[in-house]
């Protein structure tokens, strides 16, 4: 029995949604040839080539029952060789032990079921980067807290990093509806430091010798940014 759906959109068919086996979406030819239909989602522009699980799921789960979570826990054995790498478990701000894939399965679960947790996948090839989120979000205080992480190297100093954060300050600030976003950084970073000052971070306090690694102590970086400031630096 076929598990495809048909996608409409104010009495017109969008496209098609097959989830039979890995979920994907596809826009159909008369949708992607008309200038004037939008698509579904800043994350599904429109194109010919059918968007893949990764892709397509973050819009349709809310729609769909059985739509999993945006972080998924059978990337386990993707996160755990990327938290074992030395380089790249330099740059979190939460781990230095070795962990298994277990471990991290069972860490994934806990960040899918968070709200606010996203994936980080290429749209050219369907590949996964990293994660991102907001955490501590108070809707009374209108704050939260940044995280990311790229651990595909490959993907490192070619401009994801800098877009998902973009995408995420944006998801902040214009869905969630939140002030003001803070985050921490180790001071050696500063490639990180360099991509958060160009999404418009600002520093707003050191924490000196805080943070060992590589035989010696660094400190640790607070940044923050506020709506006001985003939106300047968005119409900009």
């Amino acid at each position: 029995m076929t598990r495809a759906l048909t996608v409409w959109w104010e009495g017109a068919v969008v496209g098609s949604l097959d989830r039979n086996g890995q979920m994907e979406f596809a826009y159909s030819a008369e949708w992607v040839a008309e200038d004037r239909t939008p698509p579904l989602s800043v994350s599904l522009p429109k194109r010919r080539e059918p968007y893949r699980r990764r892709l397509c799921r973050p819009f349709f789960e809310g729609l769909l029952p059985e739509g999993g979570p945006r972080v998924d826990p059978e990337d386990a054995p993707a996160f755990t060789a990327w938290l074992n790498d030395a380089e790249v478990a330099a740059g979190v701000t939460f781990t230095r032990q070795v962990i298994n894939v277990e471990q991290e399965r069972e860490g994934l679960a806990k960040l899918a079921a968070h709200p606010y947790s996203f994936a980080i996948v290429a749209l050219d090839g369907d590949e996964l980067l990293g994660s991102c989120g907001i955490g501590g979000v108070s809707a009374v205080d209108r704050t939260g807290e940044l995280g990311i992480m790229i651990g595909n190297k490959e993907f490192w100093n070619r401009g994801f990093g800098t877009e998902a954060v973009r995408l995420l300050l944006r998801f902040a600030f214009l869905t969630l509806n939140l002030n003001n976003i803070c985050l921490t950084v180790h001071s050696f970073n500063e490639r990180a430091i360099r991509c958060y000052e160009k999404c418009g971070c600002k520093r707003c306090g050191h924490w000196p010798d805080s943070w060992y690694h590589d035989g010696k102590l660094h400190g640790t970086v607070y940044m923050y940014l506020l709506r006001a400031d985003f939106e300047v630096a968005s119409s900009a």
